[in-house]
């Protein structure tokens, strides 16, 4: 009797210990897409003339031709959250660099070549900057109108009453110039990294003005 008393409760502990080591194991999964704090790291592109911090969870390529950057990352386990900015160098820009103005036809770029359905939540507007001539704007893009698979759309749904926000921001000094689109996911912390990482952004600039 005692042993078979025994048996049960070495059966039922295993159960249960093997309950705990899964579980344990999904949360080392998990636990880091929850983590508030990431270390971070310097890249730095002399080509580009840009420097910025970057969380360690999140990748950077750089297109010589286009002289353009794409950062990104994803967390999360099954419902994958995602990020996305992207970088647009002073090549793109036709001279003068005007940052309200460069905001303006960056939008109507989009709208019109990719054929967006695009909303302007913030318009384009200056703000005050001691280093840089720095102005903001915010959009919204229907995701029904990405098309399906799109590294544009960073909410993983294309639905009639889902949009896509792009924070869009354009820095300038004397010979320098950025146009940064940072494209918003469903994760709060993912969109604040995204926005430290716009924050931290440092261009490379003379003291002579263009020609």
């Amino acid at each position: 009797m005692f042993a078979y008393l025994e048996k049960i409760i070495l059966s039922q502990y295993q159960w249960y210990r093997s309950g705990f080591l899964f579980l344990m194991f999904l949360v080392s999964f998990i636990m880091p897409g929850c983590s508030s704090t990431s270390s971070t790291q310097m890249y730095e592109n002399s080509e580009f003339g840009i420097s910025f911090e970057i969380p360690e969870d999140w990748s950077v390529e750089y297109d010589a031709r286009t002289r353009s950057i794409v950062l990104k990352t994803e967390i999360g386990m099954w419902n994958k959250e995602m990020a996305r900015i992207s970088i647009l160098g002073v090549s793109t820009s036709p001279l003068p660099y005007i940052p309200e103005h460069d905001l303006e036809a960056h939008v109507d770029r989009l709208r019109t070549l990719n054929n967006l359905e695009v909303s302007i939540v913030q318009e384009p507007t200056e703000t005050e900057n001691e280093d840089y001539e720095i102005a903001i704007a915010t959009i919204l893009i229907s995701t029904m109108s990405l098309p399906k698979g799109s590294p544009l759309n960073q909410m993983g749904v294309q639905e009639p009453d889902t949009f896509q926000t792009v924070a869009m921001r354009t820095i300038k000094c004397t010979n320098n110039f950025a146009l940064i689109s940072v494209y918003k996911g469903n994760s709060e912390q993912l969109n604040a990294e995204a926005e430290d990482i716009v924050d931290s952004i440092v261009l490379t600039c003379s003291s002579e003005e263009r020609p």
